[in-house]
Order: structure tokens, then C-alpha cells, then sequence
């Protein structure tokens, strides 16, 4: 079978210093797959690759076998590769409804404005939170409405990879449970291919298929996600326990 997302031997540097070195992973259809590490582990930068925003300096990226690495940001989008940033991002001045339909543009161009309504509906029926706030300006949102528009953007455009960064930064925990929520729905719809930053790394875990941890660019190990919870290592280093 061909992975949805694969990355082959993937290095990237800033100027001298290297972020990842030879970073190989993939994500399968239907699959949520995390990615956890420390602070600077590369995981961020991992995800930007991914995206086109970086370009690697060796490597390669494919989604379902077409080379993603050599193209610029807008062309991977084109392709199917949905990001969702740290800090969320969302279009501030413009209205929840017209911030999904930013996030439709490509799907409009491919099928049409029946195809990006009916999304919308769907984006809507996930989070009722975002129909109630449809005509509100998108800066004007708590935190976490602010995260469900973000997720509920990338969604629009029927992405065949959805790529979460650190989606619960900065919420209560209240919020933070409703973006584990949404993730488990859109993980249990298995109709994008998932692959996760999250500073929460139990709670990533939990959900996750399976899972990759960076440690200073690149990859440690590697497990499903309840592996990784039972691993003794694992649990010291980024579980916050002792045992």
C-alpha cells in the first residue's frame, strides 16, 4: 500500500545549524499519526516541510507517490496538503462564514460552489459553535472558536492530509478537551489522513495510530500510540513521569 504522506531521508538546515537529519516517516489513509519531542526537536519545521514553506537540503516528500519537495507552497495545497499553523492564524478582519470560504477557494476551482456549500454544512455540523458566530469577525473569537475555524478552514478544501500544529496552545483545559474532540471525529470519519504537532504529548498519544518522536531533528523511535504510552522511556522523558 502507498502511504498517503511519506518523507524519505528528509535534512533541513537554517543556514549552518540543522533542524532535521534524515527524517523518515509516513502516514497511511486514515491514519493519525503524532509527532512528539521536545521543545526545538524539529517538529514544527518537520510539518512546514512538508508544506513547501521550508525546502529540504537532501530528501525527499511524496504524497500518494507524487513528489511534493521541489514544489512551492501553493502547488502542495493544490495537491491536498491541508496546514493548520501555531497560533492558528485565521483571517481576522474577515467573517467566520468568509474565512471557510477563503478556505474553499481550491475546492471551488475543482468542483464548483454547490461543492464548497456543502462543506460549509459539514463545517458547521462539527462545530455549531462556528454557525452560531458565522457573520462575527473571526478576532473577535475566544481561543478555541478561533482553533475550530482554523481546523474547520483547512477542512474546506477536502484535504487528503490534514496538518495540526500544536492545536491546543495556549487554551483552557476545557478547550482543550473540545479540540481532542474534534480531532477524534475527524480521526474516526477516516477520510483525511492525519499527522500531528501537540505540546500535550499523553493526550496526542492517546489518539494517535501511531506515532514519531524527534529528538534533536531526528527520529528517536518510533510506535503506535499506545506503545509509546507504556514505553518506560518515553513516559520519563515526555510524559512528566518517573516510572
Amino acid at each position: 500500500m502507498t502511504p498517503v504522506l511519506e518523507l524519505k531521508n528528509v535534512s533541513v538546515n537554517y543556514g549552518n545549524i540543522t533542524a532535521l537529519r534524515s527524517v523518515s516517516l509516513q502516514v497511511n489513509a486514515g491514519e493519525l499519526v503524532s509527532l512528539i519531542g521536545s521543545n526545538g526537536a524539529g517538529k514544527t519545521t518537520t510539518l512546514k516541510t512538508v508544506s513547501s514553506i521550508l525546502h529540504p537540503k537532501s530528501g525527499e516528500i511524496f504524497l500518494q507517490g507524487k513528489p511534493l519537495h521541489l514544489l512551492q507552497p501553493h502547488e502542495v495545497a493544490g495537491m491536498g496538503v491541508a496546514h493548520v499553523p501555531e497560533g492558528r492564524k485565521v483571517f481576522s478582519t474577515l467573517s467566520v462564514e468568509d474565512n471557510l470560504i477563503m478556505g474553499g477557494y481550491l475546492l471551488a476551482r475543482r468542483e464548483g460552489l454547490k461543492a464548497v456549500t456543502a462543506e460549509m454544512k459539514k463545517a458547521y455540523q462539527l462545530f455549531p459553535r462556528l454557525d452560531e458566530r458565522k457573520k462575527q469577525w473571526a478576532g473577535t473569537l475566544s481561543g478555541g472558536e478561533q482553533q475550530m475555524l482554523a481546523i474547520a478552514r483547512a477542512m474546506m478544501m477536502r484535504p487528503k492530509v490534514l496538518l495540526l500544529d500544536e492545536p491546543t496552545m495556549g487554551l483552557s483545559p476545557v478547550r482543550i478537551n473540545e479540540v481532542f474532540q474534534y480531532i477524534q471525529v475527524l480521526k474516526d470519519a477516516k477520510t483525511t489522513a492525519i499527522l500531528l504537532v501537540e505540546q500535550l504529548a499523553y493526550r496526542a498519544l492517546g489518539i494517535s495510530d501511531r506515532a514519531y518522536v524527534l529528538d534533536q531533528g531526528a527520529i528517536k523511535t518510533t510506535g503506535t500510540g499506545k506503545e509509546l504510552l507504556a514505553n518506560p522511556d518515553i513516559k520519563k522523558a515526555y510524559l512528566g513521569s518517573k516510572t
